[in-house]
Formats: structure tokens, sequence, C-alpha cells
């Protein structure tokens, strides 16, 4: 089959849409990780799932950092 970025059209086209609802104009890791369950529940690609995946790490490991330097 062919490859197709429409589940990460429609994840930052709703990431965008949760930004300017809580009166930003600019989107946060946060508007994507709300939205993610929504926009991705019916078509998923490889892209963002490693995207999310190397997100999730990069979170834990600045976690972990924090917590060893605190």
């Amino acid at each position: 089959g062919i490859d197709s970025l429409r589940a990460e059209i429609n994840l930052f086209e709703a990431a965008k849409a949760h930004a300017i609802a809580d009166g930003r104009l600019e989107v946060e890791d946060d508007d994507i990780m709300i939205v993610a369950p929504m926009a991705l529940r019916l078509r998923g690609s490889n892209y963002i799932k490693e995207y999310l995946s190397q997100h999730h790490e990069e979170e834990e490991q600045i976690r972990k950092i924090t917590k060893e330097e605190l």
C-alpha cells in the first residue's frame, strides 16, 4: 500500500485547534499528546508511532536526570 500522512495531518490540525481553544497561537507538546488518541485512533503510521515513542523515551530520560540532580 501507499503510505499516507493523513493521520499526521489530522494530529497536527487537532493540536492546533486545541491550542487555539486554550487561547494560544502556538502548539505545545501537551497539545499533541492530548489529541493524539482521538486523532490517531483510526489511522496510524510508523512515523507517528516512532515520534511518540521517541518523545516518551526523551521525557523519561529528562525525568531521570532531574531526579538525580535534585
